[in-house]
């Protein structure tokens, strides 16, 4: 791969890996952990898979609306450090969590 061009495909892997974790570890802490029902998991698998469905919206975004002169640069930058303020927001609230129950 050219070098300029290696950040595509790690950013390709690195959202497919937290799109399959995160709706992978719903069922364990919903369902098992929580006791909700099928209906109530369904909705939350739907909701975190809601805004896959707006990917073209963003990219329409992303190309209408450059920031600093670049197009996509900033906004992987932004998604990136909005889904590490999340996971660390999501890290400190799991003081309760055991891997027994």
């Amino acid at each position: 791969l050219v070098k300029d061009l290696i950040g595509i495909p790690i950013n390709y892997f690195s959202v497919g890996v937290i799109y399959a974790g995160s709706v992978s570890i719903l069922y364990p802490i919903l369902v098992i952990q929580n006791g909700v029902d099928a209906s109530f998991f369904a909705a939350a698998v739907s909701l975190v898979t809601l805004f896959w469905s707006f990917k073209i919206f963003f990219g329409l975004l992303c190309d209408t609306l450059p920031i600093f002169g670049h197009k996509w640069k900033p906004y992987v930058v932004i998604g990136w450090v909005l889904c590490a303020a999340m996971l660390v927001v999501l890290a400190s609230m799991g003081d309760d969590v055991s891997p027994t129950t």
